[in-house]
């Protein structure tokens, strides 16, 4: 054929096949190719681009990695389909290579052959022989590329991660060994183990692998080169870690340290991102890939976590996109101690007083004002030089609470002094412990000296009670010890790390030991004291034993002596309690005996006890058993010695003594008298011996006026002196003290501890022993610092107070002289003892008096004394009292006190001992918190509808045990994240004292803002308990919660992060690595400035779902598509757009692609979606390379398929995938859209109908193979051509109405018009042919179909029809609701005009049989053939053909008549050509005749219908409450009413009725009956107040309008709720079918004589602020339902007093109530509670709630008190104009603008009435479905939902079944109430269901559905007729069965003249099955062969 044949068409209709092939070559392998691992059988499915699979599909088996296949030379696709290996199951690997597709052009594949071939001469491509070796292999490797294509699945990468040395020396630093191989848990994690020590640089070498087939160990060692791997290094140094940023701070000080600091914090707060190191190969010639780093092992972790896999270890997490996330645990050992300096205290002597706390809480026993008195003594010479002393000056320290606070602030001892300690009372009621020990420094007011008084006080407050709470003081050496931690690890036995301390005391330290003076409780002694040098001796023994022999012995012997001074210390406390407990013993074998204490029936020892009686209490006041009791004043005598010279010589002779004999009296008398003055010059020695030379007088008595009382009065000031002293200088004698017996203070003397008791120190047995020890060695006894004073004291309750009264040290003005060498010389100087550089009022504290004197000022001897102050005495007027104590049980301060010289105020020096609540400097803290967030949980992908989990660990670093909370700053969280911790308190043990830490989970829950998924950092707060709730003290932990770290932006001169999104760290590249700081000189030119790394920002990130799109535009707008083109435009709308987020916005949306597939079963696979561009390429269709407009809209071109088709299409926005991420986040596939591309024309389907014998007046419907555009006006063209009438029907786009034609779907209706038919009759169309055509019909793609023909005919001429009706049966009753049955004849006879047609097709005829509706005035409905005769029924008969069919005659009407005219049935012509008059036969349908011949259509009566009456007919359900019951008396009226009582009474039917015909005497009675509502049992019968049943049939009962009332009595009925009924039963008719009863319908029955009462606690308590409070909804709940209609009957009220504002808010005024089933609900309107402050006065009242039977509760109050401060969750802060913040209002969005579904449940003010979800907001209504799940027979059709089957017998099983099929759904409400009711009672097919569904939140919102389902509860009547003629009179009747007898004949079988009729109610087939029985002998079984009867199936006799 030449070109200008095909031109002209005659290729047409010729289908041209490329049959060019060409070759591809596939593979399908695991990993790269470097590794290529077969993975199995491979089925690979080749398919043609655009083309239906169903064209062509070619499957290939691919059994290695490679295939070569021939396909088709077109643009192929290939995609695995199938994978199978006999090794195990490919399941999960086929699932990801089936997503994969690979396309091919294959179009120019026949020209790339042809140059690819080779020269025919067989030469090369070039001349040139190297370029034609170049040519071939790039055209080789060309052809390979083109022609590939591989299906590679890498698996999920894992990581081996390896510790090297960083110097590439070949040498294990890693000492794990063989120690907890690593393990992996597919896909969840994997974990590795390793230990290094201290600051060891190593290099991290990461080993990468893609495991393929993890069950059988397939890997591929290498990996993309884009693969980045994220390291988080946590065995450095971190910024966040409390301890480790220490040592960061201390590395920063030096920069030498600059390049080991950057080693230490490398990718240790921010992760480091790594791409993979370049391709090494390993050593058997593969290549691994890796990444690597060099890192620095930091300080050992030293604390132990009780949760921790490996204890004291460290981590690095490692994972990467899609990977198994990798933790490598790594235990780093050494040395390491953050630990400040600690005491211990080493007793020396025995407790100069223990105090016993007496039993009971606060109980106390107060020793009080013990005093001592220094007195200071100088010579009285006028020339001395005065000064005055004011010590008033001074400060004065008010309370006790600024000194305990005031207590030392900064930790360690080199901030100078020494330490208190004490037991002092703790904070907030947790504990309440120990002694009070109260001392009082008072000093009298005496010149030139001071008194000292001391008052001593156990604990009198709550707490430890009796022993614990005693107290011992004493005074003790505070020696300073320090502890390191060593972290080793056994890598032999245990493979386990352990922490060992070591301890080292310092006994020669003069700077920091002190000796205090202490007071311990017992409680501390024991649990402090004790444990703690127990610890430091296991320490110290452990050291020893672990010293080894090659220690030196220096250090050994170091060791021992501190093992020694440690034992010493033990030893001196066991010793101290051992004495103490003996005492204890000693009182009780005194009060109890030998036997011991009673206890629990047995008796507890005492012990050994003191061997020697105790004193009893009254002895306290005897000085002979108190040794602290007030010496009594002497009595002394004195006499006279005269000896006569020239001048008369008189001196005296002096005795004193006390009542107790006591020869020690100070001062001494006889040493006193020595500086009298010449009258009172006392005898020597030698002159008392030269008696011959003196004469003596008797003694006298002195007198009290004597200088010598008044200076003992000085010296012990006595109670009973009325005259206190007020002066030193004493009248008469000169006061200088003469050297007594008095004590000296010397430099290293404690004014601190009372010299009586000083006195009676009584060294410990361990100490002298221990000082023996050192007897040879005096440099190896405690050393202390001599120049301080310090005081020592514990927490727990008790305190120490000095004290310090003195007015004033008066003027002393008497001029110094030096002393002369004689007394005699002196006498009138009065030479003094002197302590000239002995003391010095600046040492000690006395120096607190102000006082600077020179040490060269001659003073007198400083004289102390200790006595008890009598109460009688006066107190100082101006006092300094200085407390020392601390409320916490384990604190201990040794504190070191000193003057400040230029002011007299007190300087304190904290210089050791362990504080909380708050930490005081210089002590060790024993609360520490410590908190860090487990960086291996720091998940960086978390979907933003998930929940964010940390782990938390926490500790306790200190050294001791205490409370914490854990909490959350809300200033730091206001962008309204949900963070929730266990808060506590956590009861933690430090671990310096052997406490683990512990982990908790953090719950982050992302804000409530939709546009937010990333938010600031929110730090995580540990802080102690104590510190927290008092709000004061330092000691607080954070850490920050973020999850995602990312750059800020780029450092200078560097390339920013071009992936969207990745969390960026600081770069491996050597480039970034820290350097040393610049020097503040200038740079040399060479010098490079530092790099600047970028900022980096940390979030918390919620990662949102890949972007929920869906289709818009048309497509949206129709839920469709049909097009006839080759390309669609499809638009698509970013959800998003409105909260103002792009789709370029969304950092992890990679594309959104648009696929589809056929609508069909065999083509279950999407297919992507091309589009087309300008030069005519094609490629995928994403819609992110579309611009998207302002709205968020976006459109693009797809290339349609070549098949036309009905296809279903989608749109998938894929994700960048995150590892371990559900799927939600990675991908998102839209609803699909079924469309249609149809490019072909429609097509008549069939023939139009009627195919023949159409009548003119009917429609003619012609039908097309799709639906056809109907639009008017219609565009395509209609014409018919009538045979012989020479006439053309048109209906085209003009006014042509020849034809009516109507176009709808498929279908195109045509009738003609009977006015353009000639002589405008139908009839002249009849028995005429006709000749259709139909052009441009047009699809709804705009197909045009071809120009249609069709020829058929018109209908045919009238029959001559024949009528017959007969009953079936005789005296056949029929009730009611029974179908009346007749058998009718049809029969089309002979036509007299017509020739023997008998049997010819043009004689086939049309007849129909209708009802004559004049005849059924009662509208009786006639049923033929089990159809309904509303329209007749058309027969088709050939002449004298006749049919039999069967009538039914039912009665539906609702009246009682029973008794009918006869019905008439006619038969006409149907024929169109007798229409006008058609041929017409009647006849009548009856069933009774009278005696007087009488036709008639009869009913027999049946059992009454009834139904309630009065208030029983309005309601379902009758509620009666006590007091209800009691005004009636328990008397009910029940109110029925008789269906049928304009035709009868119930009585006039009953049998009790004499005068009543008896056919129509059928009542027995209709009676009242109950029974509970889930009872299934039998009725019981109401009774009357006589007790006899209620009957309403009785006489009498029933009124002229046929209501029935009777009284029923309920007083013996318990309370429930109970179904009634009335039931009329009847009599039995007999032989027919009837239930005998008729009931009414079943009302629901309450008795509830109970009120409602609340259940359980009502939720009305106001906690929190007001914002808070205005959000919550409150409530009470009852046991039963309650009346909630509207308007409430019940009122609630709540009243708000504070300050004298009192507001009373009701419902509509303050607040809102609902009530609803059996809860009352209230919430607060906006602004209501404003104005009131916490501590508010809140009355709640709630009265006059009922019921629903009207029960009324008592009125319900409650008071309390609103406290504002706790909340549980904040409100939300609007920030205004003015700074101040309230409470946020609800936002409000008009309805118009948001989807209406959600409305009322969405948490939003949708009608701006500032009310949040409330009904009127809610606007869609439920909705009736059938339940998820049912496969429903089910039809729609006038608004009912028909059930076509299953069938029921009785409407309660219908109704049962209806409620378990259906189902009620909302967008909102949840508690859908859902009822089933019938209407109109059973009516076959067509009985009826009203489904109501109700929200019980909102009662208006109420729905119905119409149902119908087939009940049929009347069965089948059957009637049998023998009929063998007149002949035969042998049939009879007998028990109600007919039966036949029949003589013997010659033939072989009588006919019997057997039929049946089966009458049914609810038209429908029945299934009839006919036995026959026979008598016949030789029908018996045992003789089969000869029966002589035909039977189908038998009953054996």
């Amino acid at each position: 054929v030449n070109f200008a044949a095909a031109n002209n068409g005659q290729l047409l209709n010729h289908d041209f096949v490329d049959e060019t092939l060409a070759e591809v070559t596939v593979e399908v392998a695991g990993g790269n190719k470097e590794c290529n691992h077969r993975l199995g059988n491979s089925t690979v499915e080749f398919t043609l681009d655009g083309c239906d699979p169903a064209y062509f599909k070619q499957e290939a088996q691919l059994t290695g990695v490679e295939g070569k296949y021939k396909v088709p030379a077109h643009k192929i696709n290939a995609r695995v389909s199938g994978l199978q290996s006999e090794t195990g199951d490919r399941t999960e690997i086929l699932k990801t290579l089936k997503t994969v597709v690979h396309s091919l052009n294959l179009k120019d594949i026949g020209e790339i052959d042809e140059n690819a071939k080779a020269p025919v001469d067989g030469g090369d491509l070039n001349q040139d022989l190297s370029q034609a070796a170049e040519a071939n292999k790039a055209l080789a490797n060309s052809q390979q590329e083109v022609h590939t294509m591989r299906f590679q699945y890498d698996g999920t990468l894992t990581f081996n991660p390896v510790i090297a040395s960083a110097t590439g020396v070949s040498k294990t630093i890693d000492r794990a060994e063989d120690c907890h191989p690593n393990e992996i848990d597919f896909p969840i994690s994997s974990k590795s183990f390793h230990v290094l020590d201290y600051s060891t640089v190593f290099k991290l070498e990461v080993r990468l692998s893609q495991l393929i087939i993890p069950d059988e160990n397939v890997t591929c060692d290498v990996v993309d080169q884009s693969t980045q791997v994220r390291i988080l290094n946590g065995v450095g140094l971190s910024a966040d870690h409390p301890i480790e940023k220490a040592v960061i701070s201390q590395l920063k000080k030096e920069e030498s340290n600059a390049d080991d600091l950057a080693l230490y914090t490398r990718c240790a707060d921010i992760p480091c991102i790594l791409n993979v190191d370049a391709p090494a190969g390993e050593t058997n010639g593969t290549s691994v890939s890796t990444v690597s780093l060099k890192l620095k092992a930091g300080i050992p972790n030293v604390i132990s976590s009780s949760d921790a896999e490996y204890p004291f270890s460290k981590q690095i997490s490692i994972a990467a996109e899609g990977a198994v996330p990798h933790t490598m645990t790594v235990v780093v050992t050494g040395d390491f101690s953050s630990k400040p300096p600690r005491y211990v205290s080493f007793p020396v002597v025995k407790p100069f007083l223990i105090l016993r706390d007496p039993p009971g809480g606060d109980s106390a026993v107060e020793y009080n004002r013990i005093e001592t008195t220094v007195k200071l003594s100088s010579q009285s010479l006028e020339q001395y030089l005065g000064y005055s002393i004011d010590f008033s000056a001074g400060p004065q320290i008010e309370t006790k609470t600024d000194v305990k606070i005031g207590l030392g602030m900064a930790p360690g001892p080199e901030a100078g002094g020494g330490v208190i300690k004490g037991t002092a009372e703790p904070v907030m009621g947790y504990v309440q412990h120990s002694a009070n020990f109260l001392q009082k420094f008072q000093e009298e007011e005496n010149s030139a000296g001071f008194t000292i008084t001391w008052s001593y006080t156990t604990a009198g407050n709550q707490g430890f009670a009796g022993q614990e709470s005693d107290v011992f003081l004493l005074p003790t050496f505070s020696i300073i010890y320090r502890e390191t931690d060593t972290v080793s690890f056994n890598s032999t036995e245990s493979c386990d790390a352990t922490k060992n301390t070591t301890t080292k005391f310092d006994l020669s330290d003069q700077n920091y030991n002190r000796r205090p003076l202490s007071f311990f409780t017992w409680q501390h002694i024991t649990t402090e004291l004790q444990p703690n040098l127990n610890k430091q001796l296991k320490q110290l023994l452990d050291q020893k034993a672990n010293s080894g022999a090659g220690s030196q012995a220096s250090h050994s012997a170091n060791i021992d002596d501190q093992i020694k001074a440690v034992n010493a210390s033990i030893e001196g406390w066991n010793e101290i309690l051992a004495d103490y407990s003996k005492t204890n013993q000693q009182a009780c074998l005194q009060s109890f005996g030998a036997n011991g204490r009673p206890k629990n029936g047995e008796y507890i020892p005492c012990g050994a006890g003191l061997n020697k009686e105790l004193p009893s209490g009254g002895k306290w006041f005897d000085e002979k058993f108190n040794p602290i009791l007030p010496t009594k004043r002497p009595v002394c005598f004195y006499r006279d010695w005269q000896r006569v010279r020239s001048v008369l010589e008189i001196r005296k002779d002096y005795n004193c003594t006390t009542d107790t004999n006591t020869k020690d009296i100070k001062p001494d008398i006889e040493d006193v008298c020595k500086s009298f003055d010449y009258k009172w010059i006392c005898l020597s020695d030698s002159d008392r011996k030269q008696e011959d030379n003196w004469s003596k007088s008797d003694w006298k008595r002195l007198p009290d006026e004597h200088a010598y009382y008044k200076l003992w009065d000085f010296m012990n000031p006595d109670p009973m002196t009325t005259e206190t002293l007020q002066d030193q200088k004493i009248s008469g004698f000169r006061t200088d003290t003469p050297e007594a017996d008095f004590t000296k203070l010397g430099s290293g003397d404690n004014l601190l501890s009372p010299k009586m008791f000083q006195d009676k120190e009584k060294e410990l047995e361990s100490y002298k022993k221990f000082l023996a020890s050192n007897s040879q060695d005096s440099s190896k006894n405690i050393l202390y610092n001599k120049k301080v004073e310090t005081i020592q004291f514990s927490g727990g309750g008790s305190e120490l107070h000095f004290a310090f009264d003195a007015e004033r040290v008066n003027s002393m003005q008497t001029r110094y002289k030096e002393p002369g060498t004689t007394r005699v010389e002196n006498a009138d100087i009065s030479v003094g003892g002197g302590i000239k550089t002995d003391f010095d009022l600046e040492i000690g504290y006395l120096a607190m008096v102000g006082a600077k004197v020179e040490t060269d000022v001659h003073f007198g001897e400083l004289e102390v004394s200790h006595r008890m102050v009598q109460s009688s005495e006066a107190e100082s007027s101006s006092s300094i009292e200085v407390t020392f104590g601390d409320p916490d049980f384990g604190d201990e301060f040794i504190v070191d006190m000193y003057l400040d010289p230029q002011y007299g105020s007190f300087v304190f020096m904290t210089v050791g001992g362990q504080s909380k609540c708050p930490h005081e400097v210089g002590t060790s803290a024993v609360e520490d918190p410590y908190i860090k967030i487990v960086e291996s949980t720091r998940q960086p992908v978390v979907a933003d509808d998930e929940l964010m989990l940390f782990d938390v660990e926490i500790a306790n670093l200190g050294y001791g045990e205490s409370f914490f909370d854990v909490y959350i700053d809300l200033l730091d969280n206001r962008e309204g994240l949900t963070l929730s911790v266990d808060e506590g308190p956590w009861k933690l043990k430090g671990t310096e004292v052997g406490g683990k830490s512990t982990l908790s989970t953090l719950v982050v829950e992302k804000g409530p803002r939709l546009n937010v998924n990333r938010y600031k950092p929110v730090k995580l707060y540990l802080q102690s308990k104590c510190e927290r709730d008092g709000e004061y003290g330092n000691k607080i932990s954070s850490d920050l919660i973020w999850n995602v770290a990312r750059e800020i932006t780029p450092p200078p001169n560097t390339q920013p992060s071009t992936a969207k999104g990745a969390a960026i760290a600081p770069s491996s590249s050597p480039s970034s690595a820290p350097t040393k700081s610049p020097s503040k000189k200038t740079l040399a030119p060479t010098q490079s400035p530092a790099v600047i790394q970028p900022e980096i920002g940390r979030y918390i990130e919620f990662t949102r779902h890949c972007l929920e799109v869906e289709f818009d535009g048309d497509i949206k707008e129709f839920d469709t598509f049909t097009t006839n083109k080759s390309t669609l435009d499809v638009t698509i709308r970013n959800p998003l757009r409105f909260r103002g987020i792009k789709m370029d916005d969304q950092e992890r949306l990679e594309k959104i692609v648009l696929e589809y597939r056929k609508v069909s079963g065999r083509s279950p696979h999407w297919h992507r979606a091309l589009t087309i561009f300008e030069n005519s390429t094609t490629a995928e269709l994403n819609f992110m390379d579309s611009e998207e407009d302002s709205s968020g809209y976006i459109s693009a071109t797809w290339k349609l398929p070549s098949i036309d088709f009905a296809y279903e299409i989608r749109l998938k926005s894929i994700c960048t995938k995150s590892p371990g991420a559900p799927p939600a986040l990675n991908g998102f596939i839209s609803d699909s859209v079924v469309g249609l591309v149809d490019r072909a024309p429609p097509v008549v389907m069939g023939v139009p109908q009627p195919s023949v014998n159409l009548f003119p007046g009917d429609e003619l419907a012609v039908y097309f193979t799709e639906e056809i555009e109907c639009e008017l006006p219609y565009l395509f063209q209609i014409t018919i051509e009538v045979s012989e009438l020479g006439v053309v029907f048109i209906k085209d786009l003009s006014d042509r109405d020849d034809l009516h034609v109507v176009c709808s779907g498929n279908m195109i209706s045509i009738q003609f018009n009977e006015e353009r038919v000639p002589t405008r009759s139908y009839s002249r169309l009849l028995g005429r042919t006709y000749n259709l055509k139909i052009a441009d019909v047009v699809d709804p793609a705009g197909n045009v179909a071809e120009t249609y023909s069709y020829q058929s005919n018109f209908v045919c001429s009238p029959p001559n029809p024949g009528l017959t009706i007969t009953a079936v049966g005789e005296n056949v009753l029929y009730l009611p609701h029974q179908a009346i049955l007749l058998s009718a004849v049809i029969s089309n006879d002979d036509k007299r005009y017509i020739a023997n047609p008998v049997g010819e097709e043009w004689s086939r005829t049309f007849l129909e049989l209708g009802l004559d509706p004049k005849s059924n005035s009662d509208d009786l409905t006639i049923h033929v053939n089990g159809e309904p005769l509303v329209e007749p029924h058309q027969y088709i008969l050939m002449q004298r053909e006749n049919v039999t069919t069967q009538v039914e005659i039912r009665k539906t009407s609702t009246g009682n008549k029973l008794l009918f005219q006869p019905l008439t049935l006619f038969l006409r012509s149907s024929c169109a050509g007798d229409e006008e008059d058609p041929i017409t036969v009647s006849a009548d349908v009856w069933n009774h005749q009278g005696s007087d011949g009488s036709k008639y259509i009869r009913f027999t009566p049946p059992c009454p219908a009834i139904k309630w009456a009065g208030e029983m007919s309005k309601e379902r359900r009758l509620v009666f409450s006590k007091q209800t019951l009691d005004g009636l008396n328990s008397i009910i009226d029940m109110s029925i009413f008789n269906e049928g009582y304009a035709d009868r009474k119930l009585f006039d039917r009953s049998i009790l009725n004499d005068s009543a015909p008896d056919e129509e005497k059928r009542l027995e009675q209709t009676v009242l009956l109950y029974r509970r509502s889930t009872d299934r049992g039998s009725w019981e019968k109401g009774l009357l107040a006589s007790g006899a049943p209620v009957d309403f049939s009785a006489q009498g009962i029933e009124d002229e309008l046929g209501y029935a009332q009777a009284s029923w009595d309920v007083s013996g009925i318990v309370d429930s709720t109970y179904k009634i009924k009335v039931q009329s039963q009847c009599t039995d008719l007999g032989g027919v079918a009837d239930d005998r009863t008729y009931d009414t319908g079943t009302i629901e029955f309450i008795l509830d004589r109970v009120p409602p009462a609340i259940y359980g606690k009502p939720q009305v308590e106001l906690t929190g602020p007001v914002s808070v409070v205005q959000d919550e909804e409150f409530g009470f709940s009852f046991k039963e339902p309650l009346f909630c209609d509207e308007p409430y009957t019940f009122d609630l009220t709540v009243t708000l007093s504070n300050d004298g504002n009192v507001q009373t808010m009701s419902h509509g005024n303050g607040l809102h109530a609902k009530c609803l089933a059996a809860d009352i609900r209230f919430r607060f309107e906006r602004q209501a509670l404003d104005g009131f402050s916490t501590n508010t006065t809140v009355t709640l009242t709630l009265s006059g709630v009922q019921d629903l039977a009207g029960n009324q509760m008592e009125t319900y109050n409650e008071t309390f008190l609103w406290n504002q401060t706790v909340t549980n969750q904040a409100a939300p802060i609007v920030q205004t104009s003015n700074s101040t913040s309230v409470a946020a209002s609800p936002e409000c969005y008009p309805g118009s603008s948001i989807k209406l579904a959600g409305l009322g449940c969405d948490g939003i003010d949708n009608n701006c009435d500032m009310l949040i979800d409330e009904c009127n907001e809610d606007l869609v209504m439920p909705k009736i479905t059938f339940r998820e799940g049912l496969a429903i027979d089910a039809s729609e059709e006038n608004g009912y939902t028909i059930i076509n089957s299953p069938s029921f017998l009785s409407l309660s099983s219908a109704k049962v079944y209806i409620e378990s099929i259906i189902e009620a759904k909302d967008d909102c409400a949840t508690d859908l109430v859902l009822t089933v009711e019938n209407a109109i009672g059973v009516a076959c097919h067509d009985t009826k269901f009203t489904v109501t569904a109700t929200d019980g939140r909102c009662p208006t919102q109420t729905v119905q559905k119409q149902f119908k389902i087939k009940v049929d509860d009347s069965p089948p009547v059957v009637s049998i007729t023998l009929d063998l003629g007149e002949e035969f009179e042998n049939k009879f009747e007998a028990q109600g069965r007919t039966y036949l007898g029949i003589s013997e004949s010659y033939r072989n079988y009588e006919h019997t003249g057997f039929s049946y009729t089966v009458t049914e109610n609810c038209p429908q087939e029945l299934k009839t099955q006919v036995k026959i029985s026979s008598n016949e002998f030789e029908y018996d079984n045992s003789k089969a062969s000869d029966n002589m009867v035909l039977l189908r199936e038998t009953n054996d006799p």
